[in-house]
């Protein structure tokens, strides 16, 4: 088993902009990091520039998509990215 904290993910779309209600099948996937994610999203809900309730939406977004982009890094979709996400987590990591 892969060392680090496992989580999962479960995405249900639950209301189309009509109000209808969609049968979309949900989306659920496992995942691993070597952080404990609910320490950052608690972290990131403190900063004054991001709201709390929009923490939770960052935090994942980031460490879903970090993970993919060191998997790939050597891609040339992702390489040319990586510098600035790069520079992106070194000014959040800074400023909080």
């Amino acid at each position: 088993m892969k060392k680090g904290h496992h989580y999962k993910i479960r995405l249900e779309h639950t209301q189309t902009p009509d109000g209808s209600t969609p049968d979309d099948q949900p989306v659920e996937f496992d995942f691993i990091s070597h952080d404990e994610i609910f320490g950052i999203l608690e972290k990131l809900k403190q900063r004054p520039d991001i709201e709390p309730e929009t923490a939770a939406q960052l935090g994942l977004g980031i460490k879903l998509f970090g993970g993919v982009l060191l998997e790939h890094r050597n891609s040339p979709l992702f390489s040319t990215l990586a510098p600035h996400f790069s520079d992106f987590m070194k000014a959040l990591k800074k400023s909080g």
